[in-house]
């Protein structure tokens, strides 16, 4: 599995969780209020530098910009090598049922 969703109402506490579970120089942290398109292109470029091991790109935020969910739609149908996405997010519904079918 290349990515995951996560949900909580109390944002501050899931990231702590993921950023205790993993070694910190392989994280990643996009932490918005609000996640927008230009967002996008910074993951979609962070993604395309290659890694040797396993690389976590985590994205945060209050709320998901509608265009910003699509310009990810491709990477996350087809991630590059060793990426592992992690959303966080309020609710599954605050993401679009295609990217939460990508995930």
């Amino acid at each position: 599995m290349n990515a995951t969703i996560i949900t909580s109402l109390d944002l501050k506490s899931a990231k702590d969780r993921v950023l205790s579970s993993i070694d910190s120089k392989l994280i990643r942290l996009y932490d918005c209020d609000e996640f927008k398109v230009d967002d996008s292109k910074a993951v979609i470029k962070e993604a395309y530098i290659a890694e040797e091991s396993s690389k976590y790109i985590v994205i945060l935020a209050q709320s998901y910009r509608v265009e910003a969910q699509n310009a990810l739609l491709k990477l996350l149908e087809e991630p590059p090598r060793n990426i592992i996405f992690i959303l966080i997010a309020r609710s599954k519904t605050s993401l679009l049922p295609t990217i939460r079918s990508r995930m």
